[in-house]
């Protein structure tokens, strides 16, 4: 037991050595104990001839000799601390950077529903075709206005970009009134329609429930309806 202690501790330091890197060198599939006896065999070669030895070693490692005069270490730069004042410019840096970046995109939501909500409106934009070609001729328009600064809302801009558009366009123009027009035209017809229902009832036509007067003049058949006949 003795001479087991007395073993114990004279490889104690060797095998704690070894313990710290075993790990390591297994990973690469290296045994610990190869790596002893390599050891061991570099620092007897370099006992008996240390120049011839270096040099192998240090080819073993893919290092040429000259590469050692040109060689110059890194030096670790000392980690550098900031000051009160320079984290909390840092700190409302990048508030400022990100307020910034969510007002743009408030700005972006708000003009693209304006633009929907002013495309809606415009019947000239319910054609793909005139849309298309619409937008193309507004788009350079509307950038020149905003480049002014003198509109303070994307309406007015849109506004305006669309008549100074449509205006210059008889293409444009022309179906604008065609559009305007139409509606009037429907209103006419409808209202002629109605008359005509209105006077076939008053003549007493079929289903009206009212006996047909026969009248003269259309002064005597109103006389007529004035006077209850």
């Amino acid at each position: 037991m003795q001479e087991v202690e007395q073993l114990k501790k004279q490889t104690a330091g060797l095998y704690e050595t070894i313990k710290q890197y075993e790990d390591e060198y297994a990973k690469d599939g290296i045994s610990i104990a190869d790596v002893t006896r390599r050891a061991v065999a570099w620092d007897k070669a370099m006992q008996q001839d240390p120049v011839a030895t270096a040099l192998d070693w240090l080819d073993s490692y893919g290092v040429r000799p000259e590469d050692l005069y040109n060689y110059q270490p890194q030096q670790q730069q000392a980690p550098q601390y900031l000051t009160r004042e320079e984290a909390e410019r840092i700190a409302e840096e990048r508030y400022q950077s990100i307020q910034s970046e969510q007002q743009k995109k408030a700005i972006e939501y708000y003009n693209q529903q304006v633009v929907n909500s002013f495309i809606s409106n415009k019947p000239l934009f319910r054609d793909p075709e005139t849309a298309s070609q619409l937008e193309a001729e507004m788009a350079p328009v509307v950038q020149a206005l905003n480049a002014t600064g003198r509109y303070s809302s994307p309406e007015q801009v849109l506004e305006t970009a669309y008549n100074y558009v449509v205006n210059g366009n008889p293409t444009f123009s022309g179906l604008v009134q065609k559009m305007a027009a139409k509606p009037v035209i429907e209103q006419q017809q409808a209202a002629v329609q109605k008359a005509k229902q209105a006077a076939k009832s008053i003549s007493g036509s079929a289903g009206s429930g009212s006996p047909r007067i026969v009248a003269k003049t259309l002064r005597d058949n109103l006389q007529r309806r004035m006077g209850g006949d």
